[in-house]
C-alpha cells in the first residue's frame, strides 16, 4: 500500500506540473487580452437613410460614426433619444400633435403607408399590405387585371372589325374609280368624279381617325402591360425585403428592419434599432363606444402626418368602424382618442356609391394579442 501511495503522489505532481502553464495562460488572457465588445456603427446609404449595424464588414469606406460601445445584449434605451429630438424640433401644442410625433411614413416597393411606435425601444406597428402584397390584395389585383384583359380583347376585336370595314370601303372606292371612265356621257363622268371625291374624302377622314385611335390603343395597352410587369416586380421585391425607409415627423429618414408579418391578420412589426422612441399607449377597451370622438393620423398621398376627425360608428369583429376620413396612404396609421391614446390601426375603407363610406381599424387588443410576444422582448 505504501508503494502504491508513493507512486500516486509522484503521478499527481507530474500532472500538476503539466497543468501550471495552462492556468498561467488562462489568467494571462483574462487579465491582458481585452474582451470582445460589439460596437454600433451608423452611416448614411446612397439614399441618405441612416443605417445602424454592428457588423464592420458592412461598412462603407467613409462617413461612419460609432454610436455606442455595448455588450452583445444592449439594454433598451441606448442611443439617440428621438422623443426629445422630435419634441424639441416640432414643439407639439396639444395631445394630438404629441401623438403625431410617434407616427411615420413608411416607404416600400409597393408604395407608401403609415406606421407608429408602440414601444419606447423602437418597435413600429403597421399594416402588412403596406409592406407586402396580401392574399386579399392579390385576389383584388387578379380580378382587376382579368377585367382589364377582357376590355382589351373587346377593344382589339372592335378595331379589327373596323379595319376590315375600312378595307372593304377602299376596295369599293377603287372599283368605282375604275368604272368612271367607262360611263357613256361626259356629264355622267363628271357627276361620278364628284361623288368619288366626296366618298374618298370621307374614307380618308375615317382612316386618319382610325389610325389615331388604333395607335392610342396600342400605346395604352403597352403602358398597361409595363405597369403590370412593374407591379409584379415590386411585389416580388417586397416579398423578400427586410429593411424599409421610414420618414419621421421632422422629415428625417431612417431604416427600420422587418421583425414579423402576421400570417392571418393585416399586421406587421418593424424595429428601429439604436434609438429611444416616443410611443403611443393603448387606450382602455372601455373607450371603444359608439359616438366617441376619434382622430386618424396618417400620410395620405403626399401629405405628412395629416389628421382627420370623426366618431366611432361601431365594432365589427376585430375592427373598429369610424367615419373619420381615411385615404390611401393612411393604412397602418393610428386611430386615437382626444387624449392621444391609440384605439387601433387604420386598415381599409369600405366605399359605397352613395356616400364616402366607413373606415376600419384593427383594435389594439387584437394588435397586442398578435404582436405582444415580440413587444415583451
Amino acid at each position: 500500500m505504501q508503494s502504491v501511495s508513493s507512486e500516486f503522489t509522484v503521478f499527481t505532481r507530474i500532472i500538476s506540473f503539466l497543468l501550471v502553464p495552462f492556468w498561467v495562460l488562462f489568467f494571462w488572457f483574462a487579465l491582458f487580452i481585452p474582451h470582445a465588445s460589439a460596437q454600433i456603427y451608423k452611416y448614411k446609404n446612397e439614399d441618405g437613410v441612416w443605417i445602424f449595424t454592428d457588423t464592420p464588414r458592412e461598412l462603407p469606406d467613409a462617413g461612419v460614426d460609432i454610436v455606442d460601445s455595448i455588450g452583445t445584449h444592449p439594454s433598451p434605451g441606448y442611443g439617440v433619444n428621438l422623443e426629445e429630438q422630435l419634441a424639441g424640433t416640432l414643439k407639439p401644442a396639444n395631445k394630438i400633435e404629441r401623438a403625431a410625433l410617434c407616427v411615420m411614413k413608411i416607404k416600400s416597393p409597393l408604395g407608401h403607408g403609415t406606421g407608429f411606435f408602440v414601444t419606447g425601444t423602437g418597435y413600429i406597428a403597421t399594416n402588412k399590405h403596406v409592406l407586402q402584397l396580401t392574399a386579399r390584395e392579390k385576389t383584388k389585383r387578379e380580378t382587376v387585371r382579368s377585367e382589364a384583359e377582357d376590355q382589351i380583347k373587346t377593344a382589339k376585336n372592335n378595331l379589327a372589325l373596323e379595319q376590315e370595314k375600312l378595307s372593304v370601303f377602299k376596295k369599293q372606292l377603287d372599283e368605282y374609280a375604275r368604272k368612271i371612265s367607262s360611263l357613256d356621257t361626259r356629264r355622267d363622268r363628271e357627276i361620278a368624279r364628284e361623288n368619288y371625291a366626296v366618298e374618298l374624302k370621307r374614307y380618308q377622314s375615317w382612316h386618319t381617325d382610325f389610325q389615331k385611335r388604333n395607335k392610342e390603343f396600342k400605346t395604352k395597352v403597352s403602358a398597361y402591360r409595363d405597369q403590370v410587369r412593374q407591379q409584379d416586380y415590386n411585389a416580388s421585391r417586397s416579398a423578400i425585403k427586410e429593411n424599409f425607409t421610414i420618414r419621421l415627423a421632422d422629415n428625417s429618414t431612417l431604416s427600420a428592419r422587418l421583425v414579423y408579418v402576421s400570417p392571418r391578420l393585416d399586421l406587421a412589426l418593424l424595429k428601429l434599432d439604436g434609438y429611444t422612441t416616443p410611443y403611443l399607449r393603448p387606450a382602455d377597451r372601455a373607450a371603444i363606444t359608439q359616438g366617441r370622438q376619434v382622430y386618424a393620423i396618417g400620410n395620405p398621398i403626399t401629405l405628412k402626418n395629416s389628421v382627420s376627425k370623426g366618431i366611432i360608428s361601431g365594432r365589427q369583429g376585430v375592427f373598429i368602424k369610424t367615419d373619420a376620413k381615411i385615404y390611401p396612404g393612411n393604412s397602418g396609421g393610428p386611430l386615437i382618442t382626444p387624449e392621444g391614446k391609440v384605439l387601433g390601426i387604420n386598415t381599409f375603407k369600405e366605399l359605397t356609391h352613395k356616400f364616402e363610406g366607413l373606415g376600419f381599424a384593427i383594435s389594439m387588443d387584437t394588435v397586442m394579442g398578435e404582436l405582444g410576444s415580440y413587444l415583451a422582448q
